[in-house]
């Protein structure tokens, strides 16, 4: 989803003539004043001299008269006579009154000619024209050596250039990764609640933005946990967000202003037209009113992102530490309580019923031996009862079904009608995993009984590849919302977020379901 952007439209200046073409007209402009002096000393209509480049062949014509075509067709033909080495030199035979020479100096191959009285003195023409082309090949070899020299010197500045600019680069940025580093390093000894609130303004101020939003999962998903002031939070980061979207990726999300958005994001309300969001491990930051478009931001972005990742970490880790303490402390206030709770109820119902029982078969006693029995027999089936509720059913001699099915004849014989549904793979569930299921069934039918004023009731036991999971279904007038936190469904749902699973409740005047999932791995 990353925007592209469009660059602006540059009225460039017309391009100006390349320095090697004025090179090249300065050369044939000497070699015509050579070819100038060549013909004034023959006394010729013209002199031509003509040599070999890679782009092909020159002429230099002297400036006094034009060259003839027959001066043409014999230098032409010259360069055209096969195993010319050295001087060549050509007379009447190639054309009437026409006088060329050949001349080769390392990798300069020349010709020079004449036209007009040149020959009928032939030694005297073949002298000049070689003078002429000889200092032609020198003015061409030192026109390449100033040209070479000029383009290794161009090469060499460029070079140069290059070298700083990359200099100059690395520089800043070495400079600009020291001080990201240093942002890590405060962020790193941020401490307390405030901590995510500090560490977005750190990152908006280093990378020069004025807005800032930091996610970070809480309890299993991903929400926005600090804000600049005035952004507007969402109540919760829906799948399509942008947020959602680069925590899935792990890859930066950029929207820049002037382009037609496909669809509307959560980011837009909180950040406005234009914004990034950027990972950095578990969190994921995003900042707005910044230079967003400059070609380094998203880089710096990525960089400082990745810096702070490991923190992110070690906080989601202190947190998560810090949740299972203060989960702990409560699971044990709430067992201490509780054994307090139970010794109470104990002494209680003792000392109400067994007291009772006690007194009357003193008193039974006293009157005769059958009644007495009886009441010994009651004062038996009490106490076994008591003994029945203090220790439940021992789940290595029995399995899990058959205590439930107990506990629902218990219920049945209670004017509950029970049903005991075991799904897939019920059977494979672990002996501890076992017991809490027990403990967690238990403490449902105990409300279904005392607070529903529910009819029936229905368990179900079932196994995935994931997990066990407890279904309690009533018919009964449903829970209030303040129950869900009563001392024995509070535990239930502690003991089990503790081993990793999860109590949910719902809740409504038709009836109650109660869901416990427990972690059983396969």
């Amino acid at each position: 989803m990353r925007d592209a952007k469009y660059l602006s439209r540059v009225q460039n200046p017309p391009p100006a003539e390349p320095e090697s073409t004025n090179q090249d007209a300065q050369l044939c402009a000497a070699i015509a004043k050579l070819a100038e002096h060549g013909r004034i000393a023959l006394g010729a209509r013209a002199c031509v001299v003509a040599w070999d480049t890679p782009g092909g062949a020159v002429e230099a014509i002297s400036p006094g008269a034009a060259a003839s075509e027959e001066l043409r067709a014999a230098i032409a033909a010259l360069a055209e006579r096969p195993g010319a080495r050295g001087r060549e030199f050509c007379a009447a035979e190639i054309a009437p009154d026409v006088t060329t020479l050949g001349l080769r100096d390392g990798s300069v191959a020349l010709r020079v000619g004449a036209a007009g009285g040149a020959a009928r003195i032939a030694a005297k023409t073949e002298a000049i024209l070689e003078l002429v082309g000889r200092a032609a090949i020198a003015t061409i070899t030192g026109a390449e050596t100033a040209r070479s020299r000029t383009f290794w010197r161009d090469k060499a500045a460029a070079a140069l250039a290059r070298s700083a600019a990359l200099a100059e680069t690395a520089a800043a940025r070495e400079a600009d990764r020291e001080a990201l580093d240093r942002v890590a390093e405060k962020i790193a000894v941020l401490e307390g609640a405030g901590r995510f609130a500090a560490m977005g303004a750190a990152v908006a101020s280093a990378l020069g933005c004025r807005k800032w939003i930091v996610a970070a999962p809480r309890g299993g998903a991903l929400g926005i946990v600090a804000a600049a002031r005035g952004v507007a939070r969402p109540r919760e980061l829906g799948e399509a967000s942008a947020i959602s979207e680069c925590s899935r990726t792990g890859r930066p999300l950029i929207r820049l202003p002037g382009f037609a958005a496909p669809r509307a994001l959560p980011e837009d309300k909180m950040l406005g037209a234009a914004w990034i969001v950027f990972p950095s491990g578990p969190a994921v930051i995003g900042l707005a009113e910044g230079d967003l478009a400059a070609p380094e931001f998203g880089a710096r972005a990525e960089t400082l992102g990745a810096r702070l990742a490991p923190i992110f970490r070690a906080w989601n880790a202190e947190d998560a530490l810090e949740d299972n303490r203060a989960l702990v402390s409560r699971l044990a206030l709430r067992m201490y309580t509780a054994i307090d709770d139970e010794r109470a109820r104990i002494a209680r119902e003792l000392h109400d019923d067994q007291a009772q029982l006690l007194a009357a078969a003193q008193i039974a006693l006293e009157g005769g031996g059958e009644e007495a029995r009886d009441i010994f027999r009651q004062i038996a089936q009490e106490l076994r009862a008591r003994i029945r509720e203090l220790k439940p059913p021992a789940l290595e001699r029995i399995t899990l079904a058959q205590a439930l099915e107990a506990e629902l004849e218990r219920m049945r014989r209670q004017g509950i009608a029970g049903q005991l549904v075991r799904g897939r793979r019920a059977e494979h569930i672990s002996a501890p995993v076992q017991r809490l299921c027990w403990q967690v069934a238990r403490e449902a039918l105990a409300n279904v009984t005392r607070h529903s004023g529910a009819s029936e009731v229905q368990v179900t036991i079932k196994r995935d590849e994931r997990c066990a999971r407890v279904i309690v279904r009533d018919n009964g007038r449903g829970m209030p919302a303040d129950a869900h936190a009563a001392m024995g469904i509070g535990g239930i749902r502690e003991r089990l977020e503790l081993m990793g699973g999860k109590l949910e409740i719902d809740s409504s005047p038709s009836g109650t379901i109660l869901s416990a999932e427990i972690p059983e791995p396969a």
